[in-house]
């Protein structure tokens, strides 16, 4: 998984039915950089400043949340049937300024 593909299946539509499902697919990046490069490689530096970057455009989008219930955080997305009206266009706004570093 790639952002390339996330942005053409978001494009093509059909495979992403909310946020959740685009981001479950952006974490898979996130792990897939950390599982398979080594501590110091230049790649996870960049990979945590892009993710920083994503995670704040994400939240500012509306797409992604975290709430306090009590002690514990969790998260919140947005849950429907189908992508929203203009939730397709934030979620892409955030992949092509996330890497603006």
């Amino acid at each position: 998984m790639d952002f390339g593909t996330i942005c053409s299946n978001l494009e093509n539509g059909g495979k992403y039915m909310n946020s959740e499902d685009v981001y479950k697919d952006v974490e898979y990046i996130w792990e897939n950089c950390n599982k398979y490069n080594s501590k110091g490689d230049y790649i996870l530096d960049l990979m945590k400043r892009v993710k920083k970057n994503f995670m704040k455009l994400w939240m500012a989008a509306g797409l992604y949340t975290e709430q306090s219930s009590g002690s514990a955080v969790y998260q919140k997305f947005q849950r429907s049937k189908k992508m929203p009206d203009g939730c397709r266009e934030n979620i892409m706004i955030c992949f092509s300024k996330s890497y603006d570093i």
